[in-house]
């Protein structure tokens, strides 16, 4: 416990002295949009760019925050919520994401089952006793081609299974800290990223720390005091400067976030 406090300290003195720099904007902020990459939102299904969406629901035709509900769309699988717009008076739903017999939640539970290392075929078995209704391991596939530039893991996943197998990929444990946290841990992606590119070698100690919270976690100190979503916030938001960037991680959070 002592090697585990110790290591802790050290990690929380390497953070805090790394953001303690003082510097106006950072050189990836200052860099425009058009200059880092070109990830412009793209529907992969229709093969066409898609309108911007914005970061709370809105009506996708105006873009207006005036909306009511307007009823439920029944389908076979699931129930939507329908908005009718108060500025344009269409009719949307809060998805992006069009045309799918499936719920977008069975979707993305099927991409991250098969991403821990399981086959097609054990993917759709695990997700037919989990929803009640079957999935054909081709219906499957075409998710996995239609998100293939969201989930950046399936570059990685052939190297990962080398290694690890479906119940090694991924460390869980559940944390007693005044109520019930399910820690998972996906191992191989974090160890396949370190060892992809040299500079990524300085966060081997975070790679070693997160392995180690199952068994060595002081649960103690999560026992007394206010958790952090009580804790007073006294950080000064007035001299941030905040520019949009699009990347692979915003893109796939926009996906997920319907």
């Amino acid at each position: 416990m002592q090697n585990y406090i110790s290591k802790l300290k050290n990690l929380i003195i390497k953070l805090v002295t790394a953001f303690g720099q003082t510097r106006e904007i950072s050189k990836t902020r200052d860099i425009p949009l058009s200059e880092t990459r070109d990830m412009k939102p793209f529907d992969s299904a229709q093969g066409k760019q898609e309108k911007i969406v914005m970061d709370s629901l809105s009506c996708p035709y105006c873009q207006s925050t005036r909306f009511v509900k307007k009823g439920f769309r029944v389908k076979v699988r699931e129930t939507v919520q329908l908005y009718l717009c108060a500025t344009c008076h269409k009719v949307f739903t809060p998805y992006t994401t069009k045309g799918k017999h499936y719920p977008l939640a069975v979707m993305l539970d099927a991409i991250s089952i098969y991403n821990l290392g399981y086959s097609l075929e054990q993917t759709c078995k695990i997700l037919t006793s989990r929803c009640g209704f079957e999935i054909q391991a081709s219906t499957l596939s075409n998710w996995l081609s239609e998100t293939l530039g969201l989930c950046k893991f399936s570059r990685m996943r052939e190297y990962a299974l080398k290694k690890y197998s479906s119940k090694e990929m991924t460390i869980y444990a559940t944390l007693a800290h005044r109520q019930l946290y399910r820690y998972r841990f996906h191992r191989a992606k974090c160890e396949l990223i370190i060892s992809e590119d040299f500079k990524h070698h300085r966060f081997g100690p975070l790679k070693e720390f997160l392995e180690m919270v199952p068994v060595e976690c002081p649960h103690q100190y999560f026992q007394e005091g206010l958790r952090a979503s009580e804790t007073p916030l006294t950080f000064s938001k007035k001299q941030m400067i905040v520019r949009a960037k699009q990347n692979y991680a915003t893109r796939l959070c926009v996906y997920v976030l319907q």
